[in-house]
């Protein structure tokens, strides 16, 4: 096991500290967010991630590598700028939320654990979460919740890799207000988020039974996600759009 070491072009690591007013308590509450895109360039083979009491996970680099290389493509034919996140949550979920006129998509610790280098059930749960976004589905959720959410999020690094002059430790903050984090989205806008995700995959190269490959292990694993519910309709209709484009 190595402990983090950043490269010249990855000075700062920023650990978000997330204090959000949940609108439905089903939303799994992430305390801290990492920033796949700067981990990616660390020069050790695994990354120890650290929120701001202790460290939570030890996770390779080249995942990191790996899902900011898929977030990449999804965003190019999805045409949604989102700022991809890792979440500390021990439960495997998913959400995208709209704040400060940006997009984010966020994956939870417990999906890393779920899925490991699954590289096309990912590309599926991110084709997901932007058909949200570019579909504009927390927008119009908006208007069945009893009241919006308020974010704040404080930038901190918290590297714990050490150097010859100690621990390298930066800290800065920021305050971003989000308008919505996911909540439960309707049936029929999970459907349309799926067909759109899976063809985003496609899109961008990945095979779409990744779709039906996330739901599996979700199911085998016994979880059970009120924001993404796993059925049994919803995978026959993930099936049927797989025969029906002949993938």
């Amino acid at each position: 096991m190595y402990k983090m070491r950043l490269n010249a072009r990855a000075a700062k690591y920023i650990v978000l500290i997330l204090s959000v007013i949940v609108p439905l308590p089903a939303m799994a509450l992430c305390e801290s967010f990492w920033q796949p895109r700067i981990l990616a360039q660390a020069a050790s083979a695994s990354v120890e991630l650290r929120d701001n009491r202790r460290a939570v996970a030890t996770v390779p680099t080249r995942w990191f590598i790996a899902l900011d290389h898929i977030n990449k493509r999804i965003n190019a034919v999805s045409g949604i700028d989102a700022h991809f996140l890792l979440c500390s949550s021990p439960q495997p979920n998913a959400m995208a939320w709209r704040g400060n006129g940006k997009s984010f998509v966020a994956l939870t610790l417990g999906m890393y654990r779920l899925l490991g280098d699954d590289w096309h059930a990912y590309a599926a749960i991110l084709g997901h979460e932007n058909a949200h976004l570019a579909r504009r589905h927390g927008s119009k959720r908006q208007t069945r919740e009893t009241a919006g959410t308020i974010a704040q999020l404080l930038g901190r690094s918290l590297l714990a890799g050490k150097t010859a002059g100690g621990s390298a430790l930066v800290s800065e903050s920021m305050k971003i207000g989000t308008r919505a984090v996911t909540s439960n989205y309707s049936r029929a806008e999970e459907h349309e988020a799926d067909k759109y995700g899976m063809h985003y995959a496609h899109r961008a190269g990945f095979d779409p039974r990744g779709a039906l490959s996330f739901h599996a292990k979700i199911k085998s694993a016994g979880h059970f996600l009120s924001s993404h519910p796993s059925s049994a309709d919803r995978i026959r209709r993930l099936e049927a759009e797989l025969k029906k484009n002949g993938w």
